[in-house]
């Protein structure tokens, strides 16, 4: 037994160290599938983020053009009821059509919208009633009110356009 005591401890130490190696080998192997799960979940996350991050600045970007576009036919369309002497009842009825859509477009309780829907209707209240004054008077009672409903558009815009560039 002394002989063989040597090759016998060899053997035993060489079995232990198999399964020892077995054993780190497969905590290994666990612990790195779940730190790869893991990634992969946190790369999904940060995916969908993005996405949803691309959806919401291509939303607003689509609604700042919509509402550019029509606030400026909106204006363009105002200012040529107010020079004209005879009313054109299309440029009336597209006049109406626009104070709609605007009234849409924006919401009652945000920064400078309220100010500009208030603005949007008063001037085209203004319009329709208009036809008891000369169009000279009509240009005097709107021409700050226009003035100002330009510049609330450019303000909701720049806001919009600052909350697309900090990606909110």
């Amino acid at each position: 037994m002394d002989k063989y005591f040597p090759a016998l401890v060899t053997l035993i130490v060489g079995i232990g160290t198999i399964i020892v190696n077995i054993f780190v080998s497969r905590k290994l192997l666990n612990f790195n599938k779940e730190t790869l799960v893991k990634q992969l979940e946190n790369q999904l996350r940060i995916k969908q983020i993005e996405i949803k991050s691309a959806n919401n600045i291509k939303n607003r970007h689509d609604w700042m053009n919509q509402f550019r576009d029509t606030s400026s036919e909106y204006i363009s369309c105002l200012s040529t009821l107010y020079v004209k002497i005879n009313d054109n009842s299309i440029t009336l009825a597209k006049l109406m059509y626009l104070n709609s859509k605007l009234q849409l477009l924006l919401h009652p309780e945000r920064e400078f919208e309220e100010e500009a829907l208030k603005l949007f209707g008063k001037l085209t209240e203004t319009v329709f009633l208009r036809f008891d004054k000369s169009a000279t008077e009509v240009v005097k009672i709107v021409q700050d009110d226009h003035k100002r409903l330009i510049v609330l558009c450019r303000n909701i815009l720049d806001k919009n356009w600052q909350k697309i560039n900090n990606n909110e």
